[in-house]
């Protein structure tokens, strides 16, 4: 079974589709030993599994399918919200280091803060 053979469910409560080579992703994922290949599968999955593609609105007279759909859609959501480019982390900077003739680093002495003022009672 390749990522091409995974189809939406009609009824959204029902588990979604997987094979080996899933199940071998998702543990390498968790134990972070995955390969390049195993992450690529593994985030397709889970864009599958969250029905990112899919349309959320199941008919009838009970919304809760619906409302399934829209929970799996809101993780995936969360998920893709990671690549906004607003959410880069600002690179932080290294304290500073001044070097010495002896090439090894180190840091500037701290500063003295001023002692602290206590109230007479």
């Amino acid at each position: 079974m390749s990522s091409q053979d995974w189809e939406p469910k009609a009824d959204a409560w029902k588990p979604v589709d997987y094979d080996d080579d899933v199940v071998l992703a998702v543990r390498a994922v968790k134990s972070g030993v995955a390969n390049a290949g195993q992450q690529q599968l593994f985030y397709e999955w889970l864009r599958y599994l969250c029905g990112a593609d899919d349309w959320a609105f199941r008919p009838g007279r009970e919304t809760r399918e619906t409302d399934i759909m829209l929970g799996r859609q809101f993780v995936w959501s969360q998920v893709e919200k990671m690549h906004h480019p607003a959410l880069t982390p600002k690179t932080r900077e290294k304290p500073q280091i001044t070097t010495t003739r002896g090439g090894k680093g180190k840091r500037p002495p701290k500063l003295k803060r001023p002692p602290r003022k206590t109230e007479d009672k």
